[in-house]
Formats: C-alpha cells, structure tokens, sequence
C-alpha cells in the first residue's frame, strides 16, 4: 500500500510540475503460491536504449490484480483499488476507503470484493 501511494503521490507532483494529466490505475490483490517470470526487455529509441522488467504469469491472481487496475480507470485521476484478500492481509486498514461491493471479474472462480482508496 505504502509503495502505491507513494508512486500516486510522485504521479501527481509530475503532472502539477510539468502541467501534465497522466494517470493510471493502480491494483493490489495478496497471492499466495503464484509464479511470475521476470523478462528483461531492451527499448532503443532514437534518445537512448533503456532495459525494462517484463513480468508474465498464468495465474488467476495476476489477472484480477490487472482486472481490479482497469475498474480504477473509471475514476478521474489516479487511483488505488484493492481487494478484499489484500484488506485483510493489512496490519491496519486504510483510513479512508469505499467498499464497491462484490464484482464478478473475468477469470475469477466467485465474485471479488473491490475497494478503492479514498484520495
């Protein structure tokens, strides 16, 4: 949570700084057991050649991390959504937050109960 809300903070000091509007999604979800292979990937542009982390998993997990970041996009600005596994995972709970119930998610066995961080 702590990582999240600092890049959402950093995000909103670049677009105040350089009077840009970039935002994002941002999902946390807790999994257990769940492999993830990391790829390193080099981009050349024509200002500099940058090597990145790509990151490929099979697992139902990943997905709803990636599914619960697409919900967030339908709010203004960017946003942290989490579920209710990574509720429960935290030693203390955000101070501010909204319960936007039980979602049926694609590729999730049952419906998923998604929160989203107060801003």
């Amino acid at each position: 949570m702590e990582c999240a809300l600092d890049f959402q903070a950093k995000l909103n000091k670049l677009n105040h700084d350089s009077q840009l509007n970039v935002c994002c999604g941002i999902g946390l979800h807790i999994a257990e057991n769940c492999t993830v292979d990391v790829h390193m990937v080099t981009v050349t542009t024509a200002y500099s050649t940058k090597v990145q982390k790509s990151f490929d998993s099979t697992s139902s997990d990943v997905d709803l991390v990636h599914r619960i970041e697409k919900i967030m996009h339908d709010f203004n600005g960017t946003q942290i959504g989490f579920s209710g596994d990574f509720l429960k995972a935290l030693k203390h709970a955000p101070a501010s937050f909204q319960d936007l119930g039980l979602i049926s998610i694609k590729g999730q066995k049952t419906a998923v109960q998604v929160f989203k961080l107060n801003s």
